[in-house]
């Protein structure tokens, strides 16, 4: 930004500087844009940060080139050598920086609002929500957050003017979708899920073993939405 203000308003204009300061506003609040709904989603966070670490490189060599001609020549070959090394990083660091778990990615997606990781282990398989555990496999586990959703449709009368025992289940956040599966499982029962992130519904089928295949189930309505949204 400097240099530009150097090449561009040089002549202190008022005009040259506001359109400058304008430019570097708009250009502010594309990129927010852009790296939150665009770029992210469609190549990922190390693609995007290549991305947009080349596009700074050429509009510094563009800048250099006009400022510093001399200059431009000298350390050309250096920045050209530079971005043939990116040529060669593995297509994805998420694997390696999981791999301090000690366990293999299965799988794993870069959402808008959570990244999903699902790591398989030898004894279990577990979820991770942005870097933090969110579920596994293992029983205990499994029995606990079954029990959520076993409790409250035991306890629910039913429905007035009904058929006999149906129930209206309402789950909010998916996780590995046990407590959704223990619900579901029971007749008579319509069960809607929101969960805000769709990348959570993809994950979720990895946990197919444990929560009773709940996302694909015809009985269940998955609803990507916020909760309180979805209650007003």
């Amino acid at each position: 930004f400097p240099v530009i203000m150097k090449l561009y308003a040089a002549d202190g204009s008022g005009a040259r500087l506001g359109r400058a300061y304008a430019a570097n506003v708009c250009g502010s609040i594309a990129g927010s844009w852009a790296a939150g709904f665009v770029l992210i989603p469609l190549q990922g966070t190390q693609r995007s940060l290549i991305l947009l670490a080349t596009a700074g490189a050429v509009v510094a060599a563009g800048l250099l080139r006009a400022a510093a001609p001399d200059r431009f020549r000298v350390l050309a070959p250096a920045g050209a050598a530079l971005f043939a090394l990116l040529a060669f990083l593995p297509p994805s660091i998420h694997g390696p920086v999981f791999a301090r778990f000690g366990d293999r990615v299965l799988w794993y997606e870069e959402g808008l609002e959570q990244t999903v990781t699902i790591l398989q282990g030898p004894e279990q398989r577990r979820m991770f929500l942005n870097g933090w555990h969110q579920a596994n496999d293992t029983p205990g586990m499994v029995q606990f957050h079954s029990l959520l959703g076993e409790l409250p449709v035991l306890l629910q009368p039913g429905q007035p003017g009904a058929t006999p025992r149906q129930r209206d289940v309402l789950v909010i956040g998916l996780g590995g979708g046990a407590t959704a599966g223990a619900a579901a499982a029971f007749p008579n029962t319509h069960l809607d899920v929101v969960e805000l992130s769709a990348s959570v519904v993809r994950g979720a089928r990895y946990f197919d073993h444990v929560n009773g295949g709940v996302v694909t189930s015809p009985m269940v309505r998955m609803r990507t939405d916020d909760g309180r949204n979805f209650l007003s």
